[in-house]
């Protein structure tokens, strides 16, 4: 406080009169009334360095929340990172997760190249269906198109699509994914186009393992969504077999509302037992993960697999498919059991069976779950996006 004060007395005493003239006047009402409208009458122009364009927004879809979060971790970091939905923008609404802005909305492509005020340095399209319009956009004003690549889009819709996908490939400058199972496919379709493996991360301070009461049962954990490449008939059988288990399993099942009806009966009616509707918000699923001590997902492709990393890193030891972009973090009979008989439910029965009755064995997968997890923390991870996009 001394030396504040003995400034403030310096530069008074050298700018004193000039500053009090200059006071009065800025405080006018005339003056601030004659700024306001002059700033009214100026365009406002926003040049973000990067601009995210999403074909939607909804809780429920992983790969829209993963954009937020890259725009809220880079926006805090000093990178103007905003996000543009072309379509229905509905979920914003009754998005619960924190977005550190209020999104750019058009309805259409139209919309987009005729929008006023955005001028983006770098355009990133975030699904293929949105990359058509965003080269048409980023063209506009020379700025850079990537694709932010999160799943392996050719398989997407049952592959009726893949033509489309492939013409996609072909407009973006480079791709942006996030894993090396994703990189390879990528580089098949486009093999002379920069590919930048930038791997997602879980929110430690979220996704943490807590200290519980030892109990009898194994809780096994099941994920059904509403994605219909998700496996959901693979895990409607296996959770069935599971069922007529309950003297040594209860259960915990994330399902989407279509996917209620095929819960059997003794699960509803077990009180250890929890049904989550999704979707719901992270901090519900990590408070159910932390009770999970085998986690089934029965995924037909993944381009990273992030529910299963959330749920090593609460405790949990996952039974997945070899769902591609999952043997990123996860390395079979170490951190937890990857199912190469995709399509086979009793081959996901047998692995949680084997843990359910070998606690030893469980107990080892679940200590390197979480070691293993802890090395993908979002916060170190989205620096490698901050990086990335510094100076683009």
């Amino acid at each position: 406080m001394h030396i504040t004060k003995k400034n403030y007395e310096k530069f008074i005493s050298k700018w004193g009169d000039f500053y009090k003239i200059c006071l009065e006047a800025s405080l006018s009402e005339q003056q601030i009334s004659g700024y306001s409208d002059w700033l009214k009458l100026q365009p406002r122009i926003d040049k973000p360095d990067v601009l995210f364009i999403l074909p939607g927004f909804s809780q429920g879809v992983g790969g829209i929340q993963v954009v937020a979060d890259i725009s809220n971790y880079l926006l805090m970091r000093g990178i103007n990172a905003k996000i543009l939905i072309i379509g229905d923008a509905s979920g914003l609404k009754s998005y619960k997760e924190l977005l550190l802005q209020n999104p750019y909305v058009v309805e259409n492509e139209f919309e987009l190249l005729h929008l006023q005020g955005l001028e983006p340095k770098n355009v990133v399209a975030t699904l293929f269906t949105t990359t058509f319009s965003a080269y048409k956009f980023a063209k506009k004003f020379n700025a850079k198109l990537y694709n932010f690549i999160q799943g392996y889009e050719f398989f997407f819709e049952n592959g009726i699509r893949y033509e489309e996908v492939q013409k996609s490939y072909e407009l973006m400058d480079e791709a942006i994914t996030t894993s090396s199972w994703l990189a390879d496919g990528i580089k098949k379709h486009a093999p002379d186009k920069p590919c930048h493996i930038l791997p997602l991360g879980v929110d430690k301070l979220q996704f943490f393992p807590i200290k519980r009461r030892q109990e009898s049962k194994i809780k096994v954990g099941f994920v059904f969504r509403g994605s219909i490449d998700k496996g959901q008939w693979i895990l409607a059988d296996a959770l069935d077999d599971l069922s007529k288990h309950m003297d040594k399993i209860n259960f915990t099942i994330f399902a989407s509302e279509q996917y209620l009806n095929i819960i059997p009966k003794d699960i509803k009616n077990d009180q250890s037992s929890e049904i989550i509707v999704l979707p719901v918000d992270r901090d519900i699923i990590a408070k159910h993960l932390q009770n999970v001590d085998v986690f089934v997902d029965a995924s037909l492709h993944e381009g990273f697999g992030l529910m299963p990393l959330e749920a090593m890193s609460c405790g949990a030891v996952p039974v997945v498919s070899d769902s591609g972009g999952i043997n990123y973090f996860i390395t079979n009979e170490q951190e937890g059991v990857i199912i190469d008989k995709v399509n086979k439910p009793e081959a996901y029965v047998s692995a949680v069976l084997e843990l359910v009755n070998n606690h030893e064995r469980l107990s080892v997968f679940k200590k390197n779950a979480i070691k293993r997890a802890n090395e993908f923390d979002s916060e170190n991870l989205y620096a490698k996006y901050l990086d990335f996009f510094t100076d683009k």
